[in-house]
């Protein structure tokens, strides 16, 4: 999927990594680890959105923007979405996956990078 996507234009892709506090570097497995830990960490799960009657979609590029220059989150198809379009921007190979979460009553799906 996010192989055969253009890449985040560099302005965005900058304020995303300014968001995460680090810089653009060469992929490497230290800076795809920093990368997911400070996406965890400053990047909040929300849906608030939802209960505000706001209407967002899933459109990775919608979301990477979001986040990169309105401050929000979203849910595990923004942040996935859009993690995995600024990590295929920065070099890295990435493939999205479909996953699930299963609750009480009954399994909700999920996306995963």
């Amino acid at each position: 999927m996010f192989e055969s996507m253009p890449r985040l234009g560099l302005d965005i892709q900058q304020a995303y990594l300014a968001r995460l506090g680090v810089a653009a570097e060469p992929p490497s497995v230290a800076g795809l680890q920093l990368l997911a830990r400070r996406h965890v960490e400053r990047v909040p799960y929300e849906t608030l959105w939802i209960h505000a009657g706001e209407a967002w979609n899933i459109d990775p590029y919608e979301s990477a923007r979001r986040i990169a220059l309105h401050s929000r989150g979203g849910y595990c198809y923004h942040m996935n979405g859009a993690l995995g379009l600024l990590l295929s921007s920065l070099g890295y190979a990435v493939r999205g996956h479909v996953g699930g979460v299963h609750g009480p009553e009954g399994p909700n799906t999920a996306a995963a990078v």
